[in-house]
């Protein structure tokens, strides 16, 4: 669909026109939190597997391009890979609209 990005008026998740890249959930179900470091490990041994198969391919998927739809991302992700180049933007605009970090109380990614 080359239209799919044509009606965005920007955001927080980097996308592009010209590179597509539609997130991908992994669905991984558990009830104790126990088991928390087992599954989030599982998830993380998935993801790269199918990353690294994709680039195997010829996608162009990796380095920049890696870029994990937070919805979808585990705890420990870091910044830059959920919000590629719009992360100084968005520092910017937490920085002035926010300068007590009162959304950092939410809990969430913190800028």
């Amino acid at each position: 669909m080359p239209e799919y990005f044509s009606h965005s008026q920007g955001g927080a998740y980097p996308h592009s026109e010209s590179l597509p890249i539609l997130p991908l959930f992994l669905y991984f179900g558990w009830d104790l939190p126990s088991s928390d470091p087992y599954f989030f490990a599982a998830i993380q041994e998935s993801s790269q597997v199918l990353l690294n198969q994709a680039i195997s391919e010829g996608q162009d998927v990796g380095g920049a391009n890696q870029i994990i739809y937070s919805n979808y991302a585990l705890p420990n992700t870091p910044l830059a890979n959920l919000f590629g180049d719009n992360l100084d933007r968005l520092m910017g605009i937490r920085a002035e609209y926010d300068p007590g970090n009162i959304m950092g109380l939410t809990g969430g990614f913190r800028f």
